[in-house]
């Protein structure tokens, strides 16, 4: 996501859809796509979660969606009709910095995936009036379909991330980081220049999703780590030297289990490679155990990896992987 692009704001017509070109586009014709009016919810869920409308969804995702308020929910579920049947869903979720994710319905053969992108793509250009910027996607590595169609849509790979955790069963080992004048300073708001500074110090060369480098601004990055699980001010350390951030580590306990989230890690260019990054993670466990956490999880950009590599010695385990996807709306980087 380097890339500085504006999404067309018209509905796409079968580009890059192999096959019957006129085909594709007299049927996406007789396609209307909106948002869902509440006597159609239900069908849209269902065929948000199960690619069928005509069997109502009755899982608990879908009560949860169905239950979820209007003032969040509006303009957020978006369907393709073909006279007044759903043949498609899609749903935003609103994020802290000016984020959103996109779900959209299984894409089960070749003929959905035009209709499935002019949905997505529609439904993504319409969150610029909601002061949203970025909208990411997560799917799963064999959703090829669904990927051909947000792609088509104007969505771009931005990683493929595993997630990993470690069970905290153990002594943490050495976690001293302030040797040679390092100093720790845990968050608050008289702080805030820091842990941006910290942050944008270990973007410099970063092969941990690189693309995003630049795409957002600082405050908003703050605030969707600040969002990821519950924030707890003494979780998140800058080691600095003289002022100048050595790394930063952010730690959010995640809300009704025993696990905690190591939701960024980064070191400075010119601190890395001398076994501080360990260093910083089991610190973290340690801190993660005294507050009576069994577990750590975590993703990463499968090729960081000198990242991936250092997880694995320290007992992480990939649980399940993820292709990340990422739509960006105009003034993204403003």
């Amino acid at each position: 996501m380097i890339l500085r692009f504006s999404p067309q704001r018209s509905i796409v017509t079968g580009q890059g859809v192999t096959g019957n070109r006129m085909g594709v586009s007299d049927h996406l014709s007789q396609t209307r796509i909106q948002p869902v009016s509440p006597a159609n919810r239900r069908e849209a869920v269902s065929v948000l979660l199960t690619g069928n409308g005509d069997h109502l969804a009755n899982a608990a995702e879908a009560d949860a969606l169905l239950a979820a308020p209007d003032q969040a929910s509006r303009g957020r579920l978006w369907a393709a009709y073909e006279g007044d049947s759903i043949r498609a869903s899609a749903l935003l979720v609103p994020c802290a910095g000016r984020t959103a994710m996109c779900f959209v319905s299984p894409v089960r053969d070749e003929h959905r995936i035009a209709l499935t992108a002019s949905l997505a793509r529609t439904a993504c250009n319409a969150q610029a009036t909601q002061d949203t910027r970025i909208i990411q996607a997560l799917l799963s590595p064999n959703a090829h379909l669904e990927r051909r169609a947000l792609t088509d849509a104007g969505f771009v790979q931005l990683a493929s991330l595993a997630y990993m955790s470690c069970t905290i069963d153990g002594p943490a080992g050495d976690t001293s980081i302030d040797g040679e004048g390092v100093a720790a300073t845990t968050w608050s708001e008289g702080h805030r220049d820091l842990f941006i500074r910290a942050i944008q110090a270990s973007y410099e060369q970063t092969l941990d999703c690189p693309a995003l480098v630049g795409m957002r601004r600082m405050d908003d990055v703050i605030d969707s780590h600040k969002a990821t699980g519950k924030f707890t001010p003494d979780l998140w350390t800058v080691w600095h030297r003289d002022g100048d951030p050595v790394g930063v580590m952010l730690l959010n306990p995640v809300s009704s289990t025993d696990s905690v989230e190591l939701v960024y890690l980064g070191l400075s260019a010119a601190s890395r490679r001398r076994g501080l990054g360990a260093k910083m993670v089991l610190y973290g466990l340690k801190q993660a155990k005294q507050r009576g956490a069994g577990e750590m999880i975590l993703a990463v950009d499968q090729n960081n990896t000198p990242a991936v590599g250092l997880y694995k010695t320290l007992g992480f385990r990939t649980k399940t992987r993820k292709l990340a996807m990422l739509f960006a709306l105009p003034e993204a980087a403003s």
